[in-house]
């Protein structure tokens, strides 16, 4: 039976805690062992955690005495105390769907030449009841290469939740953990690294429940959506830098990445524009330029224009009159930027 070793991290989700670990002892077919460690929490995390671990010897439980910040709590898992077959980071607000595990564990023992294997989640609305999602014994999964893996990477950007990864723990140990100079992309780039050594696994599975909370298309949003866009971009820098000898197509796929992120934040500029009443549109444009240096020969470009030239009066009312005759308010169309129950990931074709 294969042993799989989960790791928990947890920043004042004790609500979802006790959730996330009933979803990971009731796994079928493999030897499980789960270390949760609390960062610090205060709220009921540490009182969930003592229970939990009193309640199952297969449980472990952690405390920082200081705040560590989630990429130190990571590696601490993955890397200091990880010893299993195998090895998921699986955050506190999330769930695993039955057979997970097993149909990971079964994906890796099939091909042993791969290093990590990616299922598909199910999102999850804050504390709305999950979709039910059937045990799946012997879905499809397929060997993709390694190149392929990153290619798709530089061409949409991560597609996958951290809770559908599971990774082969040997090989993470010999590839180190997450990189602490990517607060926002240190999943993508450890993901990137594997495949730079060897294929990768893709599992035709519902494999977990993404939890995602509401949050407003604010000034903090915005700002994170250029943040992790960078990131993203200098991730692929880094894996060019460190693999364009044996990857000689990675300088091309980077420089569409390049121009790609450009026109995702020009959309995401002319969005701001329209929806509100400050200057955050300002800020993403120019660092679409950055990205983008033909920025005044896209389409999206002269709709920002046209926009601007119309004002955000006008279009204010328009989109009022628009929703309220579909019986939405602009803030409820605004919230919803995912559904619950959608499964997201990538099968390749």
């Amino acid at each position: 039976m294969s042993t799989v070793d989960v790791v928990v991290p947890c920043y004042n989700y004790g609500r979802y805690l006790r959730a996330c670990v009933d979803s990971i002892l009731t796994q079928r077919d493999v030897d499980v062992r789960i270390l949760i460690i609390d960062d610090m929490s205060n709220d009921s995390s540490e009182e969930v955690g003592r229970a939990l671990a009193r309640e199952d010897a297969r449980v472990t439980y952690r405390r920082h005495t200081v705040n560590q910040g989630h990429i130190k709590t990571f590696n601490e898992g993955i890397i200091d105390w990880a010893t299993a077959d195998y090895t998921l980071l699986l955050s506190a607000d999330d769930m695993l769907t039955p057979g997970a595990l097993a149909r990971a564990a079964q994906a890796l023992n099939r091909h042993p030449e791969a290093g990590l294997v990616c299922g598909m989640a199910v999102s999850q609305a804050g504390d709305v009841e999950p979709v039910a999602v059937a045990d799946a014994s012997d879905p499809e999964c397929r060997l993709v290469p390694g190149r392929t893996f990153i290619k798709r990477f530089c061409d949409f950007g991560n597609q996958f939740a951290s809770p559908v990864v599971i990774v082969r723990t040997s090989v993470q140990h010999r590839l180190g953990g997450y990189n602490p100079k990517m607060r926002h992309t240190s999943d993508m780039e450890m993901w990137m690294r594997f495949a730079c050594h060897g294929p990768v696994v893709i599992l035709n599975a519902k494999q977990a429940y993404y939890r995602w909370h509401n949050q407003n298309m604010s000034s903090h949003y915005y700002a994170q959506a250029i943040s992790d866009r960078r990131e993203q971009m200098e991730t692929c820098r880094v894996i060019l830098q460190e693999q364009g000898d044996r990857i000689p197509e990675l300088q091309g796929w980077v420089a569409a990445m390049q121009r790609r992120i450009g026109r995702e934040l020009l959309i995401t500029a002319s969005n701001s524009f329209t929806l509100h009443h400050d200057d955050d549109w300002k800020e993403i444009l120019a660092a679409a330029a950055e990205f983008d240096p033909q920025l005044l020969l896209r389409r999206d470009w002269w709709k920002l224009a046209l926009k601007r030239v119309i004002g955000r009066s006008a279009l204010h009312t328009f989109r009022r009159q628009l929703h309220r005759s579909n019986g939405r308010s602009i803030r409820e169309c605004r919230l919803d930027w995912t559904n619950h129950g959608e499964v997201t990931g990538w099968w390749p074709a």
